[in-house]
């Protein structure tokens, strides 16, 4: 994906410039016992934010000229079809629920809101309306009962929860402020989020909230990038996590209760904006990420 960001004109309006960025996307897959041997299931540099659906395939989307669209492939990155519909200049973050729906966020109403469709794209539904949408990463709890979005209200981003049938949305969390990632357990009890609150102690790490009810909040001072829950619907203790240092990402765990972190991937180099889990918690799907930057001149713009 390439974009430009500012522009400058010399004083005689004869030379602009520039910056030029360039951002390079590939999905992996490995099984979570063996990260080390982690392997592209996508070439090109334009597959981003991967989505495991309950039948073991994958969700992603395709960085196109000027828009955006849903495909879904199976996990060695066969078979890939472009999912109907699922259609914007601005497409993201898709997510699949256990009982076989993804969600995903799209401009194609004129402004950014969350949308519902089966996993062959049909029956698509608009769930929110909303005016102050906040661009974020989503999920949806394994009940199917809900998904959580990002808000900005009053200069803070919120979480908040809507219903998978659509309506009213519900305000989850004010404080700590969220940070674009979410993560609900899977016995849809807790909600696992990245926020960045300089009036919170530790000031950046991870949130647990309930999902429903009493609304006490528990800091954990894990530096995330991306998280996930592990373990199933009776035992989930511990947290997946991707965490970037002298810009190399790589994913950790680390349990609820505390202790040292353990690594899962031993990457050299790249980013990992976003990972997930499979619904059977046995492989990992890993967008990979590369940037750069050029400045570019233009001469004779009169």
């Amino acid at each position: 994906m390439n974009y430009y960001d500012g522009v400058s004109l010399t004083t005689d309006d004869s030379t602009l410039a520039t910056v030029q960025n360039n951002q390079v996307a590939n999905i992996w897959v490995t099984d979570l016992s063996d990260a080390i041997n982690a392997k592209p299931i996508t070439t090109g540099g334009h597959a981003w934010v991967p989505a495991w659906t309950p039948d073991n395939r994958i969700v992603y989307v395709l960085d196109e000229v000027n828009r955006k669209r849903l495909w879904i492939m199976s996990s060695d990155g066969s078979k890939s079809t472009q999912l109907p519909g699922a259609v914007g200049t601005y497409v993201f973050r898709p997510r699949a629920s256990a009982n076989g729906q993804i969600v995903y966020g799209s401009d194609r109403s004129g402004t950014v809101q969350i949308w519902r469709m089966d996993l062959d794209g049909s029956n698509e539904k608009q769930l929110t309306n909303s005016n102050d949408f906040f661009v974020s990463e989503m999920d949806v709890s394994s009940d199917g009962k809900w998904v959580l979005y990002g808000r900005s209200v009053g200069g803070y981003a919120e979480l908040w929860k809507v219903s998978m049938q659509g309506g009213e949305p519900v305000r989850l969390t004010h404080l700590p402020a969220y940070d674009g990632k979410v993560s609900i357990s899977p016995d849809a009890k807790t909600v696992a989020y990245t926020y960045s609150d300089s009036k919170a102690t530790p000031p950046r790490g991870v949130a647990l909230v309930p999902l429903e009810g009493e609304s006490k909040v528990t800091l954990l001072d894990i530096p995330a990038d991306c998280i996930r829950w592990t373990g199933n619907s009776q035992n989930s203790q511990s947290l997946l996590y991707s965490s970037t240092e002298e810009g190399v990402s790589n994913i950790w765990e680390r349990q609820i209760a505390g202790g040292a972190a353990k690594q899962i991937t031993h990457f050299t180099s790249e980013t990992i904006p976003v990972f997930d889990l499979s619904k059977d918690g046995m492989q990992l799907a890993i967008d990979r990420n590369t940037s750069s930057s050029y400045v570019v001149l233009i001469r004779n713009v009169k």
